[in-house]
């Protein structure tokens, strides 16, 4: 049953209630971003990839430190010549959750410390909130104050409460919304 919720309602954090947010890669700073393009998560589960294979393949035949050797060669080779072949970079650490889609130029913010509120930005991405297109905290308790406009609200756009990025990912540390401290758990 759980799991057919999760697929009515795609593109949020049940534990949390918080949607995940778009926003357009041209809304931001990109210098500011340069961490999540620099530390590709799918870059990271390549290269272990193809460490672990290495070792695995050498550990009858050779000792650690000369595996390690080979392991850096093949990793220099590597470096020179990746590109992700996924459609999307993939971010994450202890903070943020994000993934940057190529096919829409734009940023899906999956966990961040801050949320925000915003229209829904279906149906390029069903169910998350488009936070190049904020609203006030005043416009989300107004767009919910019926429990079944809430539901309609959630499945065909209405006003969302979104993971979104704070001021240091924008142009001139000026974010083009208000946002708030996600509670902590606890």
């Amino acid at each position: 049953m759980i799991d057919e919720v999760r697929n009515l309602f795609p593109n949020m954090d049940f534990e949390s209630g918080i949607h995940y947010g778009a926003i357009s890669q041209n809304s931001l700073d990109l210098d500011a971003l340069y961490d999540w393009y620099e530390n590709d998560a799918y870059y990271d589960e390549a290269k272990d990839e193809i460490s672990n294979g290495i070792e695995s393949a050498l550990s009858d035949y050779l000792d650690p430190v000369e595996i390690e050797d080979v392991i850096d060669v093949a990793i220099d080779k590597f470096n020179e010549a990746y590109q992700c072949d996924e459609p999307a970079f993939y971010y994450e650490d202890d903070e943020y959750s994000a993934e940057y889609s190529h096919d829409m130029c734009c940023w899906i913010i999956k966990k961040s410390p801050y949320y925000t509120y915003c229209k829904g930005c279906s149906p390029c991405v069903p169910n998350a909130g488009d936070l190049d297109s904020p609203v006030t905290p005043d416009d989300y308790e107004k767009d919910n104050n019926a429990s079944m406009h809430e539901i309609r609200a959630s499945i065909y756009g209405g006003i969302k409460k979104t993971y979104c990025l704070p001021k240091e990912f924008f142009i001139d540390s000026k974010a083009p919304y208000e946002y708030f401290e996600v509670p902590k758990e606890g």
